[in-house]
């Protein structure tokens, strides 16, 4: 997979701190976290030792706590990532159901009402510590329409949707 190209800032909800996150630069992903005081930013953090964007986002929501509470923070893990169009089956993707994860939308198989069949599936790596866990993570079509170019997502191409 292509490196991602980011640079993205969080604002805390009180106003007072940011966290910035860049990279790569010479190869790594890094995080800067500021403080307002006297109505200027100062600098009191900064790292840059990641190899990949998923580590920097889950280092950052660990090192900072109001980052992780964040609605928008938590789709940093899927940013730039590949996804396939695929129906949901239980025997692939292990389970009775999945949801989307930008939306309360739900996959699963059987004729059920409100239920999705068919989506935008990825597996994608969640670090923790020193494993790391890899996880199915589905997104509906409207979510994916709202956020591919925002979220950097790209499509497999043998698995398009019709008039994509």
């Amino acid at each position: 997979m292509a490196a991602v190209r980011i640079h993205k800032v969080f604002i805390s909800p009180d106003g007072r701190e940011k966290v910035e996150l860049f990279g790569p630069k010479e190869g790594l992903y890094g995080f800067r976290l500021w403080q307002r005081k006297r109505k200027a930013w100062r600098r009191m953090a900064e790292a840059c030792q990641h190899d990949c964007y998923v580590s920097l986002s889950s280092d950052a929501g660990e090192r900072v706590s109001w980052l992780r509470r964040l609605r928008s923070y938590e789709l940093e893990h899927l940013r730039g990532l590949t996804f396939e169009y695929a129906l949901y089956t239980g025997a692939r993707f292990g389970g009775d159901h999945d949801r989307c994860v930008a939306c309360p939308a739900k996959f699963m198989e059987g004729d059920w009402p409100n239920v999705l069949h068919i989506g935008y599936v990825t597996r994608c790596r969640i670090p923790h510590g020193s494993t790391d866990d890899w996880v199915w993570t589905w997104v509906c079509d409207k979510c994916f329409s709202d956020l591919r170019d925002e979220m950097q997502w790209q499509l497999e191409e043998t698995n398009q949707p019709a008039g994509n």
